[in-house]
């Protein structure tokens, strides 16, 4: 049976022993360096996301006939701690991360950029931890989530900006709490000889379901099925699948999904932990953040993502995991497209507790510091 089952309807939390506790700083003190991002105000977007999703996609195999990709995974890791929103990519190979530190800033461009020893969530013995894993709800992974090439009026606000709040929490009279997402991406293959292990192979399929309309199983097909054994009628009667009519937005969506054959593609984690001094609160923290990935990434074509709650087998055995930063095949691949919208670091939000560069990183003027001008108009109205 799973740790992580489906069949599980909310997390439930683990209170932390001391060698979970010592498990975790040793994968941390062993990991090495990270990089941080502390966004400037306003710069970059869901497209510079993509830009950078696609500019680092170096898929690493081996040798021979049957060759299998090796390339060690990233993590994304917004995190919330000591009453701070802060952003980091964790790679696992040294390389990557030097490649990360080169071109970061080329798509953030006035972030601050830093290396520094690994970092994790802080957790102490005799706190409660909870977790959570998030699945996509349809395995067909070329139905489009929602993302900002098929639905841009989604994202004239962030989406962090509803999912931040959620790691938040209570900011008066709430626990000790600190909440991690970690987004685990490892590229999938775009450009091998042969085609049945690109990742995109089949994609003019769901394509062509969507241009026609057919997005799903009718729920009720079962028990018309089951009904009709019982009579003696016919089932191939009976329409397993439901129509729409085909409108522009399926058009678009069929052009967009059609369009990922030869684009890059990511296989994809997604875990949620969350540290507290309660289980409640620890609990609530990871429930209403994994609820909120599950509320704004589901689109009309019925892909998203769908939490699966840990026990408190699963939720330690999860944050080890996360902080070795381990690899575990989901079978979720997004486009570069589609995981920017997920995988970017946001710099529009109005949030009190995120960290943002006072500085551009063109120069150490502070963001909110008057323009030269200011200063030249000031000086004349002074000499009058």
């Amino acid at each position: 049976m799973s740790l992580l089952g489906s069949s599980q309807n909310s997390p439930e939390a683990a209170e932390v022993g001391p060698d979970l506790a010592d498990n975790v700083r040793q994968s941390v003190d062993e990991h090495g360096d990270v990089l941080t991002v502390r966004p400037y105000r306003d710069d970059g977007d869901t497209r510079a996301a993509k830009q950078l999703l696609t500019a680092i996609h170096d898929v690493k195999s081996s040798d021979g006939i049957r060759s299998t990709n090796q390339t060690p995974p990233v993590a994304f890791e917004p995190t919330y701690a000591d009453e701070a929103i802060s952003y980091r990519f964790a790679p696992v190979d040294e390389h990557v991360l030097e490649e990360l530190e080169r071109l970061v800033p080329n798509f953030y461009r006035d972030a601050d950029v830093q290396r520094v020893p690994a970092e994790f969530l802080p957790i102490q013995e005799g706190q409660y931890l909870a977790a959570a894993r998030l699945e996509l709800a349809d395995d067909n992974y070329f139905k489009p989530i929602k993302h900002f090439e098929i639905d841009p009026e989604e994202f004239e606000t962030d989406p962090y900006g509803a999912i931040i709040p959620e790691m938040i929490g209570r900011r008066e009279g709430g626990d000790n709490v600190s909440t991690m997402v970690q987004v685990l991406i490892r590229p999938a293959w775009s450009n091998h000889p042969r085609d049945r292990k690109n990742w995109y192979h089949g994609v003019d399929k769901t394509a062509e379901r969507l241009k026609k309309g057919e997005v799903g199983w009718r729920p009720s097909a079962a028990l018309e099925g089951f009904a009709t054994a019982l009579t003696g009628g016919n089932g191939e009667e009976i329409e397993h699948t439901k129509q729409r009519p085909t409108t522009s937005a399926q058009k678009q969506a069929a052009d967009v999904v059609g369009n990922q054959r030869g684009e890059k593609g990511y296989h994809l984690n997604v875990r949620v932990i969350a540290v507290a001094n309660s289980p409640e609160e620890a609990e609530e923290r990871v429930q209403d953040t994994a609820g909120m990935y599950r509320r704004f990434y589901t689109s009309t074509y019925e892909q998203g993502f769908e939490p699966i709650w840990a026990g408190p087998d699963g939720a330690t055995t999860l944050v080890r995991r996360m902080a070795r930063r381990e690899w575990v095949d989901r079978e979720m691949i997004l486009s570069a497209s589609a995981l920017a919208g997920v995988c970017h670091v946001p710099t529009t939000l109005a949030t009190p507790e995120i960290d943002y560069s006072r500085t551009s990183g063109s120069g150490s003027t502070p963001s909110e510091a008057p323009a030269f001008e200011s200063f030249q108009e000031a000086e004349g109205e002074e000499s009058k």
